[in-house]
Formats: structure tokens, C-alpha cells, sequence
């Protein structure tokens, strides 16, 4: 049996065709405009935040070593200093060192000889050069300066993060140019596609040995001298009195002043040379 098809049919079959085919191309224009906008491949996000998560878990050890060496540091510092972070009594020289004075004139400055402040403050100071080159080195990322309240326990030094450090989320590059391709967008431009920020608090705890009461015993010993002068005792007597009591120490007289050195009970384990001295003056005519 044949079958007859007419000249009204094949025109109707071919219109049928060129219709569905101006139909889809329609559809696939207004659906690639669509989709145009969103370059967000599904997945994007969650992979740009367990990104971040890491970058943030690196922050954190790079911190603890940098607090590590830091904890060192600012002993080394505050050593140097006598304990304080201010010069109130003024300094003396001693063989081209300059020395921070305890007491200068019959004023005593004993009170200026703070070293939990002191080492608070020079703590976060070293921290800052640690910060400032990790900051440096990572432009999406920011790890506050100036940014620890520090508490100091016996063998442990803790910083409590003031301000959040925070990491921008950056798609992962590869994701990004499955939809564009690196000649749309520069690569420039990808970085600063941040979809996102993470923040978190980088707080930090490390063991360091600081022995920082030990300044408060020679604020103590510093002061028995006068006291010992007062009561009528020759100086030189009172100053042997205070070698005896304090182990490790040497006296030598500069002009008006005694600069008192003190073998530092601190090892640092980061250096085989043994911390500084702790240095300071006493006024002693």
C-alpha cells in the first residue's frame, strides 16, 4: 500500500520544523541571558568558606609561632630596659649603653617598674612585625595590630584577640572560570570577586617561661638599699648587703649613679645565647 502525501503536507511539515527550531533557539537566547549574570557554580560558596576555614587554621599557626618567638623577644627587650616602659627617672650612660634609672635627684621611680605592662605592651610590639609581614603577604587576609590583651601565667603567656581578623572569600579560580574565561575577566578582577568574609578571633597561648615577679623582687632589694643608708649603714655596705641577697649581680659606679646588672633567670629556647641582663640605675651619690 503506498502512501500519498500532498504538496500541502510537505509545506505544512516544514513549517512545523523552521517553527520549532526559531522556538528553541528563542528559548536557549533567553535562557543563556539569563543565566548570564549568575557565574556562580553550584558548590561555589560552601568550597570558597572551607577555604577561607583553612586559611584561617594557617593564621592561627603562623600566630603561634610568631607569639612564640615574640613571648622571647619582648623579655629580651624588657631585660634591656629594667622592667619599664617609660623613662619617667630619666637614663644614664654606661659605657655607650643607656641605662633606664630606678631612682635620679631623691625621686624614686619605683612605680614606673611595672613589667606585666611593660612586657604586655613590648609583647604586642613584637607581635606587629610578625603581623605587619603576614598582612604583607596575604592581601585578602587581615590580622589586626595592637590587637592582645595579654595575660601572663607561669609558665604560659595568652593573647586575647580584641578585633576579629578577617578573610575575604575568594571563589576558587577554577570554579570561577568555568564560566568566564580569563580574557573577560582579568585575573585581578578575580581576587577582588569576593563573595564573602569570614571572621574569626585570633587569639593565641604559648609556654614561655617569664618569671616576671622576679623584677618585683629587685624593686624590693633596690629599696632595701636606701632604706639600709637611712639607717645609718655606709653605702658600700648596704650595696655588698644586696650582691649577697641577690645572686648573679654586679654594681658599678657611674658619676652619681650605680647601674645594677642582673644575670636574667630566663633561658630563651629559641637562642643559644643567653638572654640580657636586666639593667637599671639607682641614684647613689
Amino acid at each position: 500500500m503506498r502512501l500519498f502525501v500532498g504538496k500541502k503536507g510537505i509545506d505544512y511539515a516544514a513549517m512545523m520544523v523552521l517553527v520549532t527550531f526559531v522556538a528553541v533557539s528563542y528559548l536557549y537566547i533567553q535562557l543563556a541571558a539569563k543565566l548570564e549574570p549568575f557565574q556562580v557554580k553550584i558548590g561555589e560558596n560552601q568550597v570558597a568558606l572551607l577555604n577561607a576555614y583553612q586559611r584561617g587554621e594557617d593564621a592561627l599557626l603562623y600566630l603561634d609561632q610568631a607569639a612564640s618567638m615574640s613571648a622571647y623577644q619582648a623579655m629580651h627587650t624588657l631585660a634591656m630596659q629594667g622592667g619599664m616602659a617609660e623613662k619617667p627617672c630619666g637614663q644614664v650612660t654606661d659605657d655607650s649603653q643607656t641605662v633606664n634609672a630606678w631612682t635620679m635627684n631623691g625621686t624614686a621611680c619605683f612605680d614606673a617598674v611595672q613589667p606585666y605592662d611593660a612586657y604586655a605592651q613590648m609583647l604586642n610590639s613584637k607581635l606587629n612585625a610578625y603581623i605587619d609581614l603576614y598582612n604583607l603577604k596575604h592581601e585578602n587576609e587581615r590580622l589586626p595590630l595592637d590587637n592582645y590583651e595579654i595575660f601572663v601565667q607561669q609558665n604560659t603567656v595568652t593573647g586575647t584577640a580584641i578585633a576579629p581578623a578577617r578573610i575575604w572569600l575568594q571563589p576558587p579560580p577554577e570554579v570561577r572560570k568555568f564560566y568566564v574565561t580569563i580574557i573577560k575577566v582579568a585575573e585581578a578582577e578575580l581576587k577582588k570577586a569576593a563573595i564573602g568574609e569570614y571572621a574569626f578571633k585570633p587569639s593565641f597561648t604559648v609556654k614561655a617561661e617569664t618569671k616576671l615577679d622576679f623584677y618585683d623582687t629587685l624593686k624590693r632589694e633596690a629599696g632595701e638599699i636606701y632604706k639600709c643608708i637611712d639607717a645609718g649603714n655606709a653605702k658600700d655596705d648596704c650595696l655588698n648587703k644586696f650582691k649577697l641577697t641577690v645572686k648573679d649581680s654586679s654594681l658599678k659606679q657611674v658619676g652619681d649613679n650605680v647601674v645594677v646588672r642582673v644575670k636574667n633567670p630566663v633561658k630563651n629556647p629559641y637562642d643559644k645565647k643567653e638572654l640580657p641582663e636586666i639593667t637599671f640605675a639607682l641614684y647613689l651619690p
